[in-house]
């Protein structure tokens, strides 16, 4: 890989923190990083690795050695598909996938149970991928500026664990009804989509636990959304979200 990355392997090797932004590297460097013959660095040692704005398609089952990993960043590359052996990463909490070619997720990417922070924000993704909900302890989960124009109401959805969704920047015309019970979601960035009125679900008005519903650039104007029963009920908890700010 070049000498270049030799003084980055070497702090990798000593902390367990291997960073290789912006270094063109065109291919996952498995054998530096995976339990292979002479690693520079072992596989279980290395607890976050950033490979992005680099030129990667492709990323190896290998991946899946990295047991310890807590923070991936493959973000600003160009790759296309995940493989299942991420799902292995069992104590990965931030993996930023921003910038990419995706399309959809592993199957069994709700098996990433330690997983806090997903960008998979400026992606190839059509439809809400509901493994997501099955992530237990999510928080943040970045879906803006693709072209998800689907979005299935049904239960699965409801049991989306995160607290903030970010679906700014896509192709809805319908909210689902199930977003309102999501037990904790306080923060829904919706901003240009292709949502009218009619494709606001009451409920996440009325009785969901939202406080902060940014819906510009849609269909309608801001002041509309008046008409929607529950307003009064989301102004009260945004105005009391906004008190205990201060």
């Amino acid at each position: 890989m070049g000498n270049t990355l030799k003084p980055r392997l070497e702090h990798a090797e000593k902390t367990g923190v291997c960073s290789l932004s912006k270094c063109q590297i065109k291919e996952f460097p498995a054998a530096e990083l995976q339990m292979q013959r002479l690693p520079l660095i072992p596989a279980a040692k290395l607890r976050s690795l950033d490979l992005s704005y680099n030129k990667l398609k492709l990323i190896p089952d290998a991946i899946g050695q990295l047991c310890n990993l807590k923070v991936l960043n493959l973000s600003h590359n160009k790759i296309i598909k995940l493989p299942d052996a991420i799902c292995q990463l069992a104590k990965l909490e931030i993996l930023n996938m921003a910038a990419n070619h995706l399309g959809n997720l592993p199957p069994d990417f709700g098996k990433l149970s330690a997983l806090k922070a997903l960008n998979l924000s400026e992606n190839k993704l059509k439809k809400f991928p509901l493994q997501v909900a099955k992530l237990p302890i999510l928080d943040v989960l970045d879906l803006s500026t693709n072209a998800i124009s689907e979005m299935a109401d049904c239960e699965q959805l409801g049991s989306l664990n995160c607290s903030e969704l970010l679906l700014n920047s896509n192709q809805l015309a319908v909210l689902p009804t199930n977003l309102a019970k999501c037990p904790r979601l306080k923060i829904l960035r919706v901003q240009e989509n292709c949502l009218t009125l009619d494709g606001i679900p009451s409920e996440l008005l009325s009785s969901s636990g939202i406080n902060a519903l940014s819906l510009e650039g849609n269909l309608f104007e801001e002041r509309e959304l008046h008409q929607i029963q529950g307003w009064d009920a989301y102004q009260e908890r945004y105005t009391a979200s906004k008190k205990k700010m201060y």
